[in-house]
């Protein structure tokens, strides 16, 4: 899965991890925000249920920079309502995307 929020090269991280800040790449978004809401994109199929779909998204769930989950996503959350790249401060205005 990758998604973009803390650094962003290549690490495996698992639900429970710290992300990464002070690594050698790039990062998107900055530490310490409380409660985050990222999107996730796989090529490969849902680690829960096993479908397959190219296109598949998550909703990845940062609190206080440690990964908290992961669940498919419905397609609620609208990640570029604050003008971030593909991530949202879940204490912060944001919009649902429409029906």
């Amino acid at each position: 899965m990758q998604y973009q929020f803390a650094e962003v090269g290549l690490h495996k991280y698992h639900v429970g991890d710290s992300v990464v800040w002070d690594g050698p790449d790039q990062a998107e978004g900055e530490p310490g925000h409380h409660l985050i809401g990222v999107q996730g994109d796989s090529a490969q199929s849902c680690p829960h249920c096993r479908y397959d779909d190219e296109d598949l998204e998550f909703d990845i769930v940062i609190r206080d920079d440690v990964i908290e989950s992961v669940i498919p996503s419905r397609g609620e959350i609208d990640y570029l309502s604050q003008g971030h790249h593909y991530w949202v401060d879940l204490e912060a205005p944001w919009k649902r995307k429409a029906p």
